[in-house]
């Protein structure tokens, strides 16, 4: 455990470079608007030197080349849907590594989760909530089928009328929304649901490395 987690910028486009370079983003001059300046040497950049097969499977759009760079590596798989489940992207780094992993490598993965938009099961989101059985959830069907601002909105609406308090919370941009008491822990149940899916998928990720017979001699590294 750290006492001190310092993000080195407040962004995923900022941050990823950081962490593949292991720079600052400002001291170092690391970027050139919001993507990895070009030539910068990465991880990558230096395991695949030292004779290494540099592997990357992205689900983030600000983890995507564009703006990381993925400098140095040999393989990049950043197509994907607008917004991928956790389990969709842990078969694309099945394939990868069906395709691509020859000994030794390196594999960078990027989960999008739990990043928004949380695209969680009702069975995952009634794992982790309390908040009692009866009323609307974000995972009713007709809830889900909307964006999270008019969920939240109808979801307000409907606990307000049943007698509960208003509580304002900046969602969106920095958009000052109310929400109640349930609501909260509805939400706080998204991320956490998400949370769940993407540990899920990184354990998948663990059991194909082990099938294949790479995990016994493999450093894992959990970012």
């Amino acid at each position: 455990m750290f006492s001190d987690r310092i993000s080195q910028c407040g962004t995923t486009a900022g941050s990823i470079p950081s962490i593949l370079t292991s720079k600052f983003v400002v001291a170092d001059r690391l970027l050139d608007g919001l993507t990895l300046r070009p030539n910068e040497p990465t991880i990558a950049t230096v395991l695949r030197a030292a004779g290494y097969r540099t592997l990357a499977v992205i689900a983030h759009e600000y983890a995507r080349c564009a703006y990381s760079g993925c400098t140095g590596f040999d393989v990049t798989e950043d197509r994907f849907p607008e917004v991928e489940s956790a389990s969709r992207t842990a078969e694309r780094v099945a394939r990868v590594l069906a395709d691509e992993a020859r000994a030794p490598f390196f594999l960078w993965v990027h989960l999008r989760q739990p990043h928004a938009p949380y695209d969680v099961t009702a069975e995952d989101f009634a794992l982790m909530y309390d908040g009692g059985a009866g009323g609307p959830t974000y995972v009713r069907p007709d809830l889900q089928a909307l964006a999270l601002l008019p969920a939240t909105a109808r979801l307000a609406r409907h606990y307000a009328r049943a007698g509960e308090p208003l509580i304002e919370l900046y969602m969106g941009r920095g958009v000052l929304r109310q929400v109640t008491p349930t609501v909260l822990r509805q939400l706080q149940t998204l991320y956490d649901a998400n949370v769940r899916a993407g540990d899920r998928a990184f354990g998948l990720i663990v059991e194909e490395l082990e099938r294949r017979g790479f995990l016994a001699r493999t450093v894992v590294v959990l970012a």
